[in-house]
């Protein structure tokens, strides 16, 4: 299994574009995934310049439908309109963003899943990707949020706050005689360490590596210093074998929960490769 981050909010080299959002570039069992697509078609630029098949993609995974991870996936689809969408039912809706006084869309409406154009997959619960990539959707409400920032999600024709019952996150197993699994979340916050026990009630084999950002963060706000010593302490409990966080979690927000875990956790930038 390689994993290629395609977009983040920064990135190891200064020829590579940056930006709020996420997208990781998946190699498992001869597919190519990706896990977001980023705020915009930017991740394909930083693809080019990797040699990174990206347009390539047989199978799109949406783990929640916010700009920063599906930024990129119209322009994906008008180039390779043959890629498989997945995403969560409850996430497939429309979702507004409030910031200041104002209410503003985010993500993909509810019609551009519903499109006939797309081979889309609205799943439950868990759904199969490919063979040894599984999608999870989150079944418990939101417990923590970054300070100040509002989310709605349009539910029976009302919008109400996000509760988080939308988000996924996907597990793989680099190894077909699955001996360990990797996790991957976007946003997640106490999604994080929701995250790893359901994979390790549901699969009980070792976590290898935990990835993503852990929601201590957001556009143009600073990170939660408690938030992330509270999410290392308890992510320290799990047994995980490594730690690579990005996107919301911010630079500084990996260095704090550094101070518990040491070298345990890296912040993977940009342009950066994991083999598994």
């Amino acid at each position: 299994m390689k994993l290629i981050s395609l977009s983040d909010d920064s990135a190891v080299s200064d020829k590579l574009f940056t930006e709020h959002g996420l997208c990781f570039y998946i190699e498992q069992g001869g597919a190519k995934i990706l896990f977001g697509t980023g705020a915009s078609a930017l991740f394909m630029s930083n693809a080019e310049r990797l040699g990174v098949p990206a347009k390539q993609a047989d199978f799109v995974v949406l783990p929640a439908n916010r700009s920063e991870l599906t930024g990129g996936v119209e322009p994906l689809m008008k180039l390779n309109p043959q890629a498989r969408l997945f995403i969560s039912l409850p996430a497939a809706t429309d979702t507004t963003e409030k910031r200041g006084l104002l209410k503003v869309k985010t993500g993909l409406s509810s019609s551009f899943f519903k499109s006939e154009k797309h081979d889309t997959v609205r799943f439950d619960r868990f759904c199969e990707v490919c063979k040894d990539f599984f999608l999870v959707r989150r079944e418990t409400p939101f417990s923590q949020s970054v300070e100040g920032e509002k989310r709605f999600v349009r539910r029976n024709g009302t919008y109400i706050p996000d509760d988080g019952l939308g988000e996924a996150f996907a597990v793989c197993f680099p190894d077909s005689r699955r001996r360990e699994m990797v996790i991957l979340t976007d946003c997640a916050a106490d999604g994080a360490v929701l995250a790893v026990k359901t994979a390790k009630a549901m699969w009980d084999v070792p976590v290898g590596a935990l990835i993503g950002g852990f929601g201590f963060t957001g556009a143009g706000k600073t990170a939660s210093v408690t938030l992330a010593e509270k999410t290392a302490r308890e992510l320290s409990k799990l047994n995980i074998g490594y730690i690579y966080a990005c996107h919301t979690t911010g630079v500084k927000g990996c260095e704090t929960m550094k101070q518990m875990l040491g070298d345990q956790i890296q912040y993977l930038h940009a342009g950066e490769e994991l083999d598994f």
